[in-house]
């Protein structure tokens, strides 16, 4: 696991990009399971970039001060950046 080098990701907004770069170019519906992103990265353990830690991660993969990234339940990207509100991690 863990191909992908979320690591060297300097913000939240380079971490965001890489996540759904890499989740077009191998969607969920991809015939090689090893190729999902999921498979490729631990979710559960992406880097943050400060402020405190929300309350309640169930739906927040990352975060800064005053936004936090969440899976995009709409057409486009697999993740979007937020702002941190009360139902997201403020």
């Amino acid at each position: 696991m863990n191909n992908l080098n979320v690591e060297q990701c300097k913000n939240l907004d380079e971490l965001c990009e890489m996540l759904n770069d890499y989740s077009e170019k191998y969607p969920s519906d991809t015939e090689s399971q090893e190729l999902l992103l999921e498979n490729n990265v631990d979710l559960c353990g992406l880097p943050t970039f400060g402020g405190k830690d929300p309350k309640c991660t169930m739906e927040i993969f990352s975060w800064d001060e005053s936004r936090a990234m969440i899976p995009n339940t709409c057409a486009g990207p697999a993740y979007e950046i937020v702002d941190r509100t009360e139902d997201f991690g403020a």
